[in-house]
């Protein structure tokens, strides 16, 4: 059996855990957080076409 000390990997955790993640929406265009927006919103895909002047293909 193989006892891990917490204190030994204190510092390795305390860098994975506090080590800056990137903006996971930072990688979207205007019109998709736009959509996104919407879609938190609760909008259906026809509210939210009727919204941004799409129409259903």
């Amino acid at each position: 059996m193989r006892v891990i000390v917490v204190d030994d990997h204190a510092p390795l955790v305390h860098e994975l855990v506090s080590a800056p993640r990137g903006d996971p929406l930072a990688v979207l265009s205007p019109r998709e957080r736009e959509v996104l927006s919407l879609m938190a919103e609760g909008r259906s895909n026809t509210g939210i076409g009727r919204q941004l002047w799409v129409t259903e293909g």
